[in-house]
């Protein structure tokens, strides 16, 4: 099985930990943080999915330079403080929601 796991984000579920094979997400959005990197992800526990995804990479010549592996990085400090902030402003317009006739 995969799963695009980009909007719940690896903070909010695990979908290895429940059983699918691949999850995918894209780290411009979550992991990156700033609109400044364009980057994805595909995680696995199978060492022998791995190996063939990371032969075809080679071959195909997809790899991640350098500087967009700092941006994400860098996006990584705050991913925590960003997504609490996320949240929580999402509870307040639920709330006010909720309030409305």
């Amino acid at each position: 099985t995969m799963m695009d796991n980009t909007w719940a984000n690896p903070l909010g579920f695990q979908p290895l930990a429940h059983g699918v094979d691949f999850s995918v997400e894209a780290a411009t959005k979550f992991f990156g943080g700033h609109s400044d990197v364009l980057m994805g992800s595909i995680s696995m526990n199978d060492a022998g999915h791995y190996a063939v995804l990371r032969e075809t990479q080679s071959i195909l010549g997809q790899q991640v330079s350098p500087d967009d592996c700092f941006l994400v990085l860098r996006g990584l400090e705050t991913l925590a403080l960003r997504l609490r902030a996320q949240s929580d402003a999402t509870l307040r317009v639920a709330e006010w929601l909720q309030s409305q006739p």
